[in-house]
């Protein structure tokens, strides 16, 4: 195995058990955080706009 792919694999693996260690299992997977009130979401699975509209609001109010 090339040293290229043994990095992007390694990449891959890193980023999936940071997802599954906040409960996102599948694609496509959203993390909404709000740096100033430090309020986070997710959505998980392809949503709807007024999904997102709602997460996006419960982040935002503080």
């Amino acid at each position: 195995m090339s040293t290229d792919r043994q990095a992007i694999e390694t990449a891959i693996e890193s980023d999936s058990q940071r997802a599954r260690s906040i409960g996102i299992s599948g694609t496509p997977g959203f993390v909404l955080y709000n740096r100033q009130s430090k309020k986070a979401g997710k959505l998980v699975g392809a949503q709807p706009y007024g999904r997102f509209k709602s997460a996006i609001q419960q982040v935002k109010n503080t």
